[in-house]
Parts: structure tokens; sequence; C-alpha cells
């Protein structure tokens, strides 16, 4: 089989912070006949969580630094790395929005509201999330 016709045809999301699961759709792998799977996202492995020969579910690893990184999907000899995946950060953690968030137009920040297990006290109930510049 022709090496370049093993494809990545869409990363679901094609945006993720470490820690992450992407969906990764393939093509061109059909043929090949082996147990193998192997996914990278820049220089660092991803664990796998599912794999066939058209798509795989891989969690980003957490060593990558912000960016866009080189995807890569190796099935038994075969490899496919024609895509990228943008490697984000993560702002915030432990937030369970209750309703859509909503962005302020002006700057850019993020409004959610956050809600805690039942009978539970909130000190915050709403959140605003803004970037900040380095």
């Amino acid at each position: 089989m022709d090496e370049n016709k093993a494809r990545i045809v869409r990363t679901t999301p094609n945006a993720a912070i470490p820690g992450a699961e992407i969906l990764i759709e393939c093509e061109g792998f059909d043929e090949v006949q082996t147990r193998y799977w192997n996914c990278t996202v820049g220089d660092e492995e991803c664990r796998l969580v599912g794999a066939s020969k058209r798509r795989i579910l891989a969690i980003v690893p957490g060593e990558l630094p912000a960016g866009e990184h080189r995807l890569g999907v190796e099935i038994g000899d075969l490899t496919a790395n024609n895509a990228s995946l943008i490697v984000g950060t993560e702002l915030a953690d432990e937030l369970h929005p209750v309703a859509n968030p909503a962005f302020d137009p002006d700057d850019g920040s993020l409004f959610v509201t956050r809600s805690g297990s039942r009978a539970r006290k909130c000190l915050c109930r709403y959140l605003e999330l803004r970037l900040m510049a380095n």
C-alpha cells in the first residue's frame, strides 16, 4: 500500500488542553494488518483510549507547551502526520457551569455561573475569567 494514502482527515476538537480527549479520524489504513497503534502530539506520545483503523480516541499529553503542534498517527507500518493540534493553557478548573457562558464583547472576559452540590453554599456564584497578556 502507498504510504501517501494514509492521512488524518479530521481532529475533533482541533484545539485542546493537556489531559483533554481528542478524536482523530483517519483514512488509508484499511489494509494494514496489525494490533499496533500510536499517536503523538509534537514529540510526546498520547495515551490511547480507543483505536481502530479509522478512528483514534487519545488523551493530549500533559507536558506540552501551549501552541501549535504536529499531530501524528502510526498504525502498523504506516504513518500519517499531515495535521496539527493547537494546545491551549488551562485557565481555571473545578467550574461546573449551569447555564450558557457569556463573553464580554469589549474585553473577551468569560462569565459563567457556578453551582455546587445540593445544599452546598457557594461563596461566589458568578465568575469572570479574563485573559491577561504576559
